[in-house]
């Protein structure tokens, strides 16, 4: 119980209270035993020490910081409005990038959700097709329990198509319960070993380009690629070879680039998951939401000008308690 007290009112404030009752305590037995000294009637001495102690008292509870009763405060979330598309196809099952493309992506992802505050974030998982994993939401731990629940393959075992993941993004961002005037707010993080099979996602990108809504794309994998496990094998192809899928970063930086985005790349030399993050965060965010929260009220002031009257009526009345 006492460990609770102490903690809650901070160790500054409690050492500044015991130094301060300290220092007055020396004093008060200095002048006492001057008192005592040039045989002076101690009750002159001590005439002001009850008013002292009181303001010294008043202080502290001031410098405490007392709070009672509560207040509402209304509080606005800047923030940015993000989705971010992942891979599930198959591919993403190479092992060039340690564990595995997709472990991989799954870890730095959750690690960017960690250091976003403010924004709401939504998931969407793609293969040949698209699903809405997650909508836009402030909750990074049921992001980050959606991100684990998701797996390659998950969604049938057919080809790569960006096509149906920007245009579920682009569909969500227009959706009239999400939609913000500024487009500006808004962007798209586009993960994948770039290996797309698709080939009518470039007129989606002329309606990112007029709403201005960057994609940033980020691609998992080395140029000389690996085999794609499945089943305790590998996938081969019609003629009997393995298949080795290789980073395919021309059509990612193509995307980022003609939405204004930028690419980035994992493989097992570099890293550039940071300087994702740090893009991110330039983009420059607004007003999502206002809250309103009750809040305790700090009622110190009244303590303070209590004990700073008291303090001045103290120096304004003397009196002459040592005689030489």
């Amino acid at each position: 119980m006492y460990w609770d007290w102490f903690y809650r009112f901070g160790y500054s404030e409690l050492l500044w209270v015991f130094l301060g009752m300290l220092a007055y305590t020396l004093y008060l037995l200095r002048v006492l035993r001057l008192a005592y000294q040039l045989q002076n009637q101690k009750r002159w001495v001590l005439l002001k020490t009850p008013l002292r102690i009181l303001y010294f008292t008043l202080l502290m509870i001031a410098l405490l910081g007392p709070t009672f009763g509560t207040s509402k405060k209304y509080v606005q979330a800047v923030g940015k409005d993000i989705y971010i598309l992942l891979d599930l196809s198959n591919s993403m099952y190479a092992r060039d990038v340690s564990p595995s493309r997709f472990e991989k992506a799954r870890f730095e992802l959750k690690n960017l959700l960690q250091d976003l505050k403010a924004d709401r974030v939504g998931i969407i998982g793609f293969a040949e097709e698209a699903f809405l994993e997650c909508p836009l939401t402030y909750d990074y731990g049921a992001l980050r329990l959606f991100l684990q629940g998701l797996s390659p393959g998950l969604i049938g075992q057919g080809s790569t198509d960006f096509g149906p993941a920007l245009r579920m993004a682009l569909k969500r961002f227009e959706d009239s319960e999400e939609k913000t005037q500024n487009y500006k707010s808004k962007l798209v993080l586009l993960v994948s070993d770039g290996e797309d099979f698709g080939d009518d996602y470039f007129s989606t990108l002329s309606s990112f380009q007029a709403r201005g809504i960057p994609v940033y794309a980020l691609g998992i994998g080395t140029n000389e690629g690996a085999r794609i496990p499945y089943k305790n094998n590998f996938i081969y192809n019609t003629k009997g070879k393995a298949v080795v899928s290789r980073l395919r970063s021309t059509g990612l930086k193509q995307i980022a680039q003609d939405t204004k985005g930028q690419y980035f790349a994992i493989s097992k030399s570099q890293n550039e998951a940071p300087q994702l993050l740090q893009a991110i965060k330039e983009v420059q965010g607004q007003k999502i939401d206002q809250r309103a929260i009750n809040v305790a009220d700090n009622k110190y002031i009244y303590f303070l000008w209590v004990a700073l009257g008291l303090m001045m009526f103290d120096f304004m009345f003397k009196l002459k308690v040592l005689t030489l």
